[in-house]
């Protein structure tokens, strides 16, 4: 048997600001018709992100800062791949991540609630 990974969830605080992240820095597009209170689908070509809201309690502990901080919390980092490293790392800084610097194996980031991704250079 085989399985295959076709979603991640990422819990979220705001859903709104990080819906508009990920649509606009990564270019994923909201499923309308998986949308309801609190919950969201973004498409992509090869695997879907879902968007969560966290409960209010939860969520009062999520700091949104400029420049957002990393959650040192969150076991979790999505990978996203792309063919020009140095211009999606730009594109991402004016999304509002916070990006670090170019390595070997990619570029880490920091979205704006403070999970942290990482993009490679196909």
């Amino acid at each position: 048997m085989v399985l295959g990974l076709h979603r991640a969830i990422l819990f979220v605080k705001n859903l709104d600001l990080m819906m508009k992240f990920y649509t606009e820095g990564f270019g994923l597009w909201p499923d309308s018709s998986s949308a309801q209170n609190g919950w969201v689908v973004l498409e992509s070509k090869v695997a879907a992100l879902g968007l969560q809201v966290v409960p209010p309690s939860i969520g009062k502990n999520i700091t949104i800062g400029r420049p957002p901080k990393a959650r040192e919390n969150t076991p979790i980092k999505l990978c996203f791949s792309t063919d020009d490293i140095n211009r999606s790392r730009d594109h991402l800084i004016s999304c509002g991540a916070h990006m670090l610097e170019v390595n070997p194996w990619g570029c880490d980031g920091i979205d704006p609630e403070g999970n942290v991704f990482q993009i490679n250079q196909m």
